[in-house]
């Protein structure tokens, strides 16, 4: 066993987030310790603040949805907030190259919110 939800003062414990995924080859997590990136046997945190549903086509490209503070982008840098997207609850997001889907609700009704890369 290499990582438990056992919280206890008695075990050393390596903590994984709740939600992992590989992007182009770059394992990214969001949870407990924030925005994070697999480095070696650990986790580098990019972000404690920042927690939610995510994905990209890149390290470069990462769109983060988060429920409480919106829909975030992540260039490898910096974290940009959307703040001209509607003040709703963001449960998911799906990254193409050109686009992006955003999966929210104002808690009545679902929205798609789509974007899409100006050329």
């Amino acid at each position: 066993m290499i990582d438990s939800n056992i919280v206890s003062s008695n075990f050393n414990r390596l903590s994984f987030p709740n939600l992992i995924r590989n992007i182009n080859g770059n394992i990214f997590g969001s949870g407990d310790f924030g925005f994070v990136k697999m480095s070696g046997n650990g986790w580098q945190v990019i972000n404690s603040d920042i927690y939610g549903q995510f994905n990209g086509t890149n390290e470069n490209n990462i769109f983060l949805a988060n429920q409480d503070f919106g829909v975030l982008h992540y260039n490898g840098k910096d974290w940009y907030r959307f703040d001209e997207l509607p003040s709703l609850s963001y449960y998911d997001v799906q990254v193409f190259s050109d686009a992006v889907f955003l999966l929210a609700t104002d808690g009545y009704t679902t929205y798609i919110v789509n974007g899409k890369l100006n050329k």
